[in-house]
């Protein structure tokens, strides 16, 4: 984890642009993994006194997200628990063992099935506690203003997500 995000673009749009600005954004938030190196489900790691997943969960919402699709494994009961209260929809992943690709094509299934007009897709991680509603906005903005068909992040010399 990286205490920063770099957007890919030397334009950045201002972070305060809210939803009726933005087009229709799917946010897909990955949760299906096992934690095999960190050693317990990441979901429920606490930062700043909230777990991860509510963590990012809240942060799109915030940012504007809509459908927030929360894709699952064999955590998906604690994980629906741990959502409580939020506007989510939990859709779970049976084949989440054979890689996140699968959680990529059920999260999109999902939303699709919850919105027929989306524009585009965010993909996001629990485990980016430093993620937060201007660094998405920032991304979803960007991905308008730049023309670009895909818009990622970039950190620790690599690209990834989140990832619009």
């Amino acid at each position: 984890m990286n205490a920063g995000v770099t957007l890919t673009h030397s334009q950045r749009p201002p972070a305060e642009r809210r939803r009726s600005d933005l087009t229709r954004v799917a946010a897909l938030v990955l949760t299906a993994g096992s934690s095999t190196r960190f050693g317990k489900p990441k979901q429920f790691a606490l930062f700043q006194g909230e777990t991860f997943i509510r963590r990012i969960v809240a942060a799109a919402i915030q940012a504007g997200c809509t459908p927030v699709v929360v894709v699952t494994g064999e955590d998906s009961a604690q994980v629906t628990l741990e959502l409580t209260g939020l506007s989510v929809s939990i859709a779970m992943n049976p084949g989440w063992s054979s890689g996140v690709g699968s959680s990529i094509r059920v999260g999109v299934q999902r939303a699709m099935d919850l919105a027929t007009d989306l524009d585009a897709s965010l993909l996001l991680s629990c485990d980016q506690p430093f993620v937060t509603a201007a660094v998405l906005t920032q991304l979803i903005q960007l991905r308008l203003t730049s023309g670009k068909p895909i818009v990622v992040s970039a950190y620790a010399e690599t690209l990834g997500i989140p990832a619009v």
